[in-house]
């Protein structure tokens, strides 16, 4: 059976930054337009444009266009305290800057802590040791590793930022120039360390009440520094930054010494263990210096005015916003899929790729401010996180869900705020093509269905 109907013709909506129309777009409105088509094949009699006027018609279009605001913000600081990894190590970044980390860490008694008489006691060594689950720069530059003993305990925890540092003793370098080398090892590797004898034998001879308590143990012990000497230029892109797997079991102070058998004037050999744990209070100071003639000095104004490259970097956190406006010219729509396309300048990753982005992005809600939006401790997420993609070379963001809220008027148009995925755990950075980029510049890919009025 037979019967007259009106089907839509695909078109795309034109403004003056409307790009190419692409053929795997013009297969999805087809098959949108192929649900009206065979969706009317029942047997409801003759209708025609007297019953579906044209102005009621529905169209499936298609916006390409870059048409978006994007700015980025440089705030060089996170929140570090007690994260999963700490940082430390530098390296000098021919468009960022030399970057610099530095871990301080306490370490905690184990309870009821108690070693025994001292004439029981042979001390035999103290050994820190660490495990490097990564490195971002060139690993393979020998770094020399300082580790001062600090000389003050730590503020309260929602005080302490990567700008923060506490005072360690630098006249004593507890690891003797530890030379980290990590050769051909990608960037990994579990690093043992002979310390300075007088601090194992402090604890070693400690007093029981001082040994057994957390606030007397500080007194003693208030923790160590980890840093390192600054790179120079003896290769291209120096120097490295290294994560630590902080509260892993693999990273941990060990005081070795010998105890008399019980009855007897034998000495068994033993170890404790000083634990660093999710709990124990530690963060990374990070720095940026040597930037005033480096690209992202150049390129990113504060308040930023430049708009052919816009930046994101984890640890020294940059962000981005980005805003979409004029959603309300599209009426009233069904948004079928929404992206943002944004294009990473791969000329700018180091060499080797050296210098490699975030593995991924959070889009998170922008309040009437431009700033972020966190539920407790969490940033509310407007899609999943996005992953960068290598072989395109580009973060693509899902956004059907909020454009179509914003085209609704079920949530104010207050923007976006792009930040790298778990920005106090790396240091990862990346350009990306702002506006008005000849070659790069952002995509914002809408396909919606108009709707009868």
């Amino acid at each position: 059976m037979s019967r007259s109907t009106t089907v839509s013709m695909l078109t795309s909506q034109t403004d003056s930054v409307l790009k190419e129309f692409q053929p795997k777009w013009l297969f999805a409105a087809l098959a949108a337009t192929a649900i009206f088509f065979f969706g009317a094949c029942e047997d409801l009699g003759e209708f025609g444009p007297e019953v579906l006027p044209a102005g009621d018609r529905i169209e499936t279009r298609y916006s390409d266009t870059n048409h978006v605001i994007f700015t980025s913000e440089w705030i060089d600081s996170t929140n570090t305290y007690r994260a999963a990894r700490q940082l430390f190590g530098n390296y000098i970044d021919p468009d960022f800057g030399r970057i610099t980390a530095e871990t301080y860490t306490q370490v905690l008694p184990q309870s009821n802590l108690n070693f025994g008489d001292a004439q029981d006691l042979i001390f035999d060594s103290l050994v820190l040791k660490l495990n490097i689950e990564s490195s971002y720069g060139r690993p393979a530059t020998v770094q020399t590793l300082r580790i001062h003993p600090l000389t003050e305990g730590f503020p309260e925890g929602d005080t302490i930022f990567s700008t923060t540092r506490l005072a360690y003793d630098d006249s004593r370098d507890l690891g003797n120039g530890y030379q980290i080398d990590l050769g051909e090892s990608e960037g990994v590797g579990r690093l043992t360390i002979r310390l300075d004898d007088d601090l194992g034998r402090r604890i070693l001879f400690a007093s029981p009440d001082t040994l057994g308590d957390k606030d007397l143990f500080q007194v003693l012990f208030p923790g160590l520094y980890l840093g390192t000497d600054p790179v120079t230029y003896q290769s291209r892109e120096p120097g490295a930054i290294y994560s630590l797997f902080g509260s892993s079991d693999l990273t941990l102070l060990e005081l070795h010494y010998k105890k008399r058998e019980s009855g007897s004037q034998a000495f068994r050999p033993q170890v404790m263990p000083f634990l660093i744990v999710s709990s124990t209070p530690r963060f990374t100071h990070l720095s940026r210096t040597e930037v005033s003639d480096k690209l992202l000095a150049q390129a990113l104004p504060q308040p930023d005015t430049a708009q052919e490259l816009e930046f994101l970097q984890g640890g020294l956190l940059i962000r981005t916003f980005v805003k979409l406006p004029n959603l309300e010219e599209l009426g009233q729509v069904a948004i079928n899929q929404a992206t943002l396309v944004l294009h990473v300048d791969r000329d700018l990753l180091g060499s080797d790729n050296r210098f490699a982005p975030p593995a991924s992005i959070w889009p998170v809600f922008a309040d009437s401010t431009g700033q972020p939006v966190y539920a407790g401790s969490e940033p509310v997420l407007a899609s999943s996180a996005v992953a960068y993609n290598s072989t395109e070379g580009t973060y693509t963001i899902p956004l059907t869900n909020y454009t179509q809220q914003l085209v609704n008027g079920q949530r104010e148009n207050y923007g976006l705020v792009l930040l790298p995925e778990n920005p106090g755990l790396r240091i990862n950075r990346v350009a990306i093509g702002g506006t008005s980029h000849p070659s790069l510049a952002p995509e914002f890919r809408v396909t919606y269905t108009t709707l009868p009025e």
